[in-house]
């Protein structure tokens, strides 16, 4: 969002079409391997949580569902950035809101309907994402926004992953701290 807004505001077409670019296979990597070591460590991560026995086995199918949509949330979250970057703050929480809905609707008929339990719960998640995901994708490539991308755009390019990392980096780590310290209360609970 920061460097889709500082080259944007500086008039930097071709830099905000490499960012975006190099954002998105940095994050299509990141969330590949993110997906599979949530995948490979589920087991561990419920043990961690200390998990109670009966639950264990729905937890551990709960996790491996939710870590497919990985994917799904870092994808929705580099076309927001993109969005939100060019001064556009409300067409994100459209997705997001479409997102809720169907996540609400799924769950229903998943959970209840089909008595599917924290598995239905985790499937409805991962296809609210999806939904959430490829809406804003279609609605990205039909509206556009106002800068022209080329197949050499996508590719990592050292120079905007660092600054990515430079700035996003403190306030990805507080939020996994956060979302770290809620695991070990809810843990230790």
């Amino acid at each position: 969002t920061v460097m889709v807004g500082q080259f944007a505001g500086a008039g930097s077409r071709k830099d905000v079409t490499q960012a975006v670019g190099t954002s998105v296979i940095f994050y299509t990597l990141l969330s590949a391997a993110l997906t599979i070591l949530f995948i490979l460590f589920s087991g561990k991560i419920v043990a961690i949580m200390r998990t109670p026995p009966e639950a264990v086995a729905a937890a551990e199918a709960y996790l491996r569902i939710c870590s497919l949509g990985i994917v799904f949330i870092i994808g929705y979250n580099v076309v927001s950035s993109i969005y939100r970057g060019l001064g556009d703050s409300k067409t994100p929480l459209l997705f997001v809101g479409i997102a809720c809905v169907i996540n609400i609707v799924l769950d229903l008929l998943f959970i209840k309907g089909f008595g599917m339990g924290a598995a239905g719960a985790a499937l409805a998640t991962v296809i609210a994402q999806a939904c959430s995901l490829g809406s804003s994708i279609v609605f990205l490539r039909r509206k556009g926004i106002g800068y022209r991308f080329e197949r050499d755009d996508f590719r990592l390019r050292g120079s905007y992953t660092g600054k990515m990392l430079r700035l996003g980096l403190p306030i990805s780590t507080q939020e996994v701290l956060v979302s770290l310290s809620f695991l070990l209360i809810t843990a230790v609970v």
